[in-house]
């Protein structure tokens, strides 16, 4: 295993061989998109931590198929912090049709963020019998999961987009 490697693009420590997982473009204002190491397996990992603006509004994370970019019309997984109207949402698309997965409305989700601005994220992907998923915590609170369905070796991209400042560490840990 080689030593940490920095990326200067995002600011984030990738441990492991030297990779660039920025993807160099994106077409939105305060998008940050990665190409993920390899396909996402049962038992992977990704952490993600970093900074939001003052008074934020929105964070959006989303796990996209894709092979050149990703495929906007089959998101695997998204999870919303929608600030301002106060509430905590995880679902997908396939071929551009949204999957029926009403958002948390419970105000204790989005209290977890703290007023530093902080936000982490953990998706864990995890088999259940032939079903898979991906668990969505924010900091150690269990946010919820999303049954795929797509397969998880489809997963390449990974792209934040909201009030974010920075990305300060982006970890993955394979199974």
């Amino acid at each position: 295993m080689g030593s940490p490697i920095d990326n200067e693009v995002y600011g984030t420590m990738l441990n492991g061989r030297a990779q660039n997982t920025a993807w160099p473009e994106s077409h939105r204002q305060n998008e940050n998109m990665f190409r993920l190491p390899r396909p996402l397996k049962n038992g992977d990992m990704i952490e993600i931590n970093g900074t939001l603006q003052d008074n934020p509004q929105r964070l959006l994370l989303k796990l996209t198929t894709g092979v050149s970019y990703p495929d906007e019309r089959n998101i695997a997984c998204w999870a919303e912090a929608n600030f301002s109207e106060n509430y905590f949402h995880i679902n997908g698309s396939v071929n551009g049709q949204i999957a029926d997965q009403p958002p948390s409305s419970e105000p204790d989700l989005i209290g977890l963020f703290p007023a530093d601005g902080r936000f982490n994220f953990i998706i864990r992907a995890r088999a259940h019998g032939s079903a898979l998923y991906l668990d969505i915590d924010v900091f150690e609170a269990n946010m919820g999961s999303r049954e795929l369905a797509h397969n998880l070796e489809d997963v390449t991209f990974l792209t934040l987009d909201g009030n974010i400042i920075k990305i300060e560490d982006l970890k993955f840990t394979y199974a």
